[in-house]
């Protein structure tokens, strides 16, 4: 009778716990932002799309507290952040009203970065279409959304930090490093 009541204290409280961070990153928004900045260094055209200042577009979805939430919680992770790829850069909240809308937005603005959070998944494939030929890198602060068509994400991998590409429609896990001294 003990260990069926302590059972379920156990599982009550990793159901509760799942719940609760449902919106949490497996990879911390701070750390994301720093991979971001060292990340955007290997696009060749990074700097020539860029120009002098990398316009950041954080795309959260109205009436959705995760979604705003992450996006707020990433805008304040790259404020951290001085530099990303060796240029200055300014963060734009984004209400997502449509994939295509999104993207038209996106070369109106010309953002080189477009971030996504939670609260993605159904339309995470009509995303990717859009801005299939983009100048620009998508990349979302969950895996799941990498996994589904947005260029980048991050996840934990042996409780390590790793990238999730899904550029050219094939999986790529790569293990990120700390650079050496």
């Amino acid at each position: 009778m003990i260990r069926r009541v302590a059972f379920i204290v156990l599982a009550l409280f990793v159901e509760a716990t799942a719940s609760a961070n449902a919106s949490e990153p497996t990879v911390p928004f701070e750390l994301q932002a720093d991979l971001i900045a060292k990340i955007v260094k290997y696009d060749r055209n990074f700097l020539a799309r860029s120009g002098e200042l990398v316009e950041v577009l954080l795309v959260y979805r109205a009436k959705n507290p995760d979604s705003e939430s992450a996006a707020r919680r990433m805008q304040a992770a790259l404020r951290m952040v001085s530099l990303l790829g060796g240029v200055k850069h300014e963060e734009q909240l984004t209400i997502f009203a449509s994939a295509d809308e999104l993207v038209a937005h996106a070369r109106e603005t010309k953002a080189t970065l477009v971030i996504v959070g939670p609260g993605f998944d159904d339309v995470i494939p009509d995303i990717s279409r859009a801005f299939d030929g983009f100048d620009g890198l998508t990349l979302s602060t969950s895996e799941n959304a990498a996994e589904r068509g947005i260029v980048l994400g991050f996840e934990l991998v042996s409780g390590k930090p790793a990238s999730f590409s899904t550029s050219h429609r094939r999986d790529i896990r790569t293990p990120i490093s700390s650079p050496k001294p």
